[in-house]
């Protein structure tokens, strides 16, 4: 397929530091991928030259029990792009029809590489993991980030009432615009300021931050709560209070990556509730300048890598 833009994932940077030692080196890096068709292999069905399509950020295999159950997200066999196989820090790149979904009309181009990766995969851990409910409150840790200012989007697009954690003051009336309700900040006791906001404690939190913001995140919920682990960005452990979790009844879940049915919803969402917010748009040159920007907490939004 032919791209205009490759999205650029937190993992990206953490697969250059060697924290994902499976990597099979050389590799082209980048998993978020889209773009239009301009040539097929012999034994494709289903698509055509000109399709504009939107790719899974892995191969599944198609075979086993979570592939025939619809979970491939879960598949053991998946192969990531970025890690396993070239990926899509490339104009052209070759990508397997069993990753594919079409595009259907009216979706912003510069969704496309990046719906599986953040929409899908946040439609997926609210939705289908976090089982949000109308009226829920979420909290969203790293709200600023490329995942966080979608998430925003998608909380309020289920129902839901948006709290958004961010450690830089510059993003929080960004955050309102996109539909934060609420906005607490990590250099306070944050878990005391969402029971202040809700009552009781949120119904879910979206973590996508790690080890810097767990400990508070999990004594942010209400009994009966859900955490749902979407990202860590300092591979640490965390520590796990037991006591807490059982009185509290509080339930722990990872959510990875999304499945061709979270695409297809949130190819669909991203026709109107869902915009896309792009804090950059650079050459592939820039990337390692791309890449520190986004360490030091400069960039708003999801960065994407341009082709002319």
């Amino acid at each position: 397929m032919e791209q205009k833009y490759t999205g650029v994932c937190f993992r990206d940077i953490l697969t250059q530091e060697g924290f994902f030692p499976r990597v099979s080196l050389p590799i082209i890096p980048g998993h978020e991928i889209g773009g239009t068709i301009i040539k097929k292999g012999r034994n494709v069905r289903g698509f055509s030259i000109g399709d504009k399509v939107s790719s899974l950020i892995y191969i599944p295999c198609g075979k086993c029990e979570f592939c025939l159950s619809g979970n491939e997200n879960l598949c053991p066999n998946k192969i990531a792009y970025g890690e396993g196989i070239n990926g899509g820090y490339s104009k052209y790149v070759n990508a397997n029809a069993r990753s594919l979904v079409k595009v259907p009309e009216g979706v912003p181009d510069e969704i496309i590489p990046i719906a599986a990766c953040v929409i899908a995969m946040l439609y997926h851990a609210i939705a289908r993991v976090g089982k949000i409910k109308k009226g829920d409150h979420v909290l969203i840790t790293g709200a600023g980030g490329g995942v966080g200012v979608h998430a925003v989007q998608m909380v309020k697009a289920l129902g839901g009432h948006p709290i958004a954690e961010t450690s830089s003051k510059w993003k929080e009336e960004e955050l309102y615009k996109l539909g934060a309700e609420y906005i607490v900040s990590p250099d306070r006791e944050y878990n005391k300021d969402v029971k202040d906001i809700t009552g009781q404690g949120a119904d879910i939190v979206l973590e996508d931050v790690g080890i810097a913001t767990f400990s508070k995140s999990l004594r942010s919920l209400k009994t009966g709560g859900r955490l749902v682990v979407i990202g860590n960005l300092k591979p640490e452990p965390v520590e796990l209070p037991l006591g807490l979790i059982i009185l509290k009844g509080i339930s722990i879940k990872g959510s990875i990556s999304s499945t061709k049915e979270d695409l297809k919803k949130a190819l669909e969402l991203s026709k109107s509730l869902i915009l896309p917010v792009i804090g950059g748009k650079i050459q592939l040159s820039d990337i390692n300048k791309g890449y520190k920007d986004m360490l030091d907490r400069n960039v708003f939004g999801r960065l994407l890598i341009q082709y002319k």
